[in-house]
């Protein structure tokens, strides 16, 4: 009969036993810390609330005339107003 090959070591045989890993009386974060402290300030895991980055309302919609020779300041092109715009005139 041919020899069986020796049973091979148990590569788990060093390895620890018990809580793994072990109780080292560990607490938990208190309420105040962020929950990922490795995470940059500002994102959705470590908002950083600061007054003022609210983003502003929106401005309100403004009537400019047409441009002209006479008016050249805060007016509209002639070709980018609207057509109602342009009958106006």
């Amino acid at each position: 009969t041919p020899a069986t090959p020796p049973p091979a070591a148990d590569p788990n045989a060093g390895q620890p036993t018990g809580a793994v890993p072990p109780d080292t009386g560990m607490q938990p974060a208190p309420a105040g810390v962020p929950r990922d402290p490795s995470a940059p300030v500002g994102t959705s895991a470590n908002p950083a609330t600061v007054g003022g980055n609210m983003t502003p309302p929106p401005t309100e919609r403004k009537d400019y005339p047409l441009c002209s020779k006479t008016v050249q300041d805060s007016c509209i092109n002639r070709g980018e107003a609207s057509k109602s715009m342009r009958k106006r005139r």
